[in-house]
């Protein structure tokens, strides 16, 4: 964030439930947390290289699931974890896509899960696990509905604390057959998953192989699961994947872009985004969106980025802006407002493009601060002063430039 590290790896990531949640929750719809690091959001869906990844972040309670996202700053002790609580607005939005995922991030594991891998070696590591292995709690069931809607081909977790694999071998139904409504309530009942009958399926392959009969091939059908344990020393909490490009990616360098069906979802899904403590629940049947309204937000977008061309109007911009004086700061604290929203350029930014309004999120407001001028970062940044403190006009103005320097 300082900028006195550089990330080394281009990096996708999600949010846990030990997060800075303040800076995240003004990122909601994904953005730069820092040069290189890009952040998914409350729940979305990117490319990089033409890989397709999707993330949900916080972590699974049924009592806050189905509320609003109403916490602000100050948190108090309630709503500083509710915060990072998945909400069925976003499992509902990525119920609703229909193209191929090859990456899905989570914190929590899919609920039966450990059914699909070496349950008893998990369980020599991890002993406390084995009453919520038997009655079928360990893990989210949204993250289980969503593993059968989705099928990646990866999806990896984390927060358990140790290394586990499992292969799921997924059913024959269509995507379009699955329900939608339990996004809203997720089954309590044993799932398929749970059967401890069920064999370890082993991963045969990364690549596709066409199939002469039209059905899909057997990688097709399967989901290769990964949670890494904590990253500390003699700890198994780093592994390399190869995951292939699309052939018409080959060749080029690869980078980060918006992905067209996701922001047609949030489009068109937009109203049922909400910041009250009530409970709201999520429409009973699906809203695929189709190709008439994908062509649509790429109309709105070229309108938007009018001298970016087609080629590169889904790019995710470098805009990263800091938002607040990195420490050490070189201002008196207590000129500084506490406890309030700050707002984020990338998410007015973000929302500007698409037509949408601040819902759970502000507008970026540098009146937080005593006096704008008063910033006074290292050398090293000043460059970073004129990006500070945007209003919409001139987002919208920088925007229709092509300039991606907010």
């Amino acid at each position: 964030y300082k900028g006195e590290k550089k990330v080394p790896i281009p990096t996708v990531f999600i949010g846990g439930n030990h997060e800075a949640s303040g800076y995240l929750q003004e990122l909601f719809y994904g953005g730069w947390a820092a040069p290189g690091m890009y952040y998914l959001g409350s729940a979305g869906v990117i490319t990089f290289g033409g890989v397709r990844i999707g993330g949900l972040s916080g972590i699974y309670k049924d009592y806050n699931h189905e509320l609003g996202h109403y916490e602000v700053p100050p948190y108090d002790r309630s709503s500083l974890r509710s915060v990072y609580h998945v909400r069925n607005v976003e499992a509902y939005r990525l119920a609703q896509i229909v193209e191929p995922l090859d990456i899905v991030l989570s914190h929590d594991w899919p609920r039966g899960i450990e059914q699909h891998g070496d349950t008893e070696r998990l369980l020599r590591k991890k002993t406390f696990f084995r009453q919520e292995v038997m009655d079928n709690n360990l893990g989210s069931p949204v993250n289980e509905f969503l593993l059968n809607v989705l099928k990646p081909k990866f999806w990896f977790s984390a927060h358990l604390h140790v290394k586990f694999e499992a292969h799921v071998r997924h059913a024959g139904s269509t995507k379009e057959s699955e329900p939608t409504s339990d996004i809203n309530e997720p089954s309590d009942e044993t799932s398929p998953a749970a059967s401890t009958s069920l064999p370890t399926t082993k991963f045969v392959g990364i690549e596709s192989e066409s199939c002469v009969d039209g059905t899909k091939s057997l990688t097709e059908q399967m989901t290769s699961f990964l949670a890494l344990d904590k990253c500390l020393p003699r700890r198994q909490y780093l592994q390399i994947f190869k995951v292939p490009r699309p052939t018409s990616e080959a060749g080029k360098k690869p980078k980060f872009q918006f992905d067209l069906e996701w922001l047609t979802i949030l489009r068109k899904t937009a109203d049922l985004t909400n910041n009250k403590r009530v409970k709201t629940s999520m429409p009973n049947t699906a809203m695929p969106v189709s190709h008439e309204e994908k062509s649509e937000t790429f109309q709105l977008l070229r309108r938007s980025l009018c001298d970016i061309s087609d080629e590169n109007l889904l790019d995710i911009p470098d805009n990263f802006a800091i938002t607040m004086p990195p420490f050490p700061i070189k201002i008196d604290p207590g000129t500084m407002k506490r406890g309030c929203m700050v707002g984020n350029p990338q998410t007015d930014a973000f929302l500007l493009m698409l037509g949408l309004h601040h819902t759970v999120t502000v507008p970026y407001n540098t009146s937080n601060v005593k006096d704008s001028n008063e910033i006074l970062l290292e050398d090293d940044y000043d460059d970073t002063k004129d990006n500070v403190g945007l209003s919409d006009q001139k987002i919208s103005s920088r925007l229709a430039a092509g300039d991606n320097e907010i």
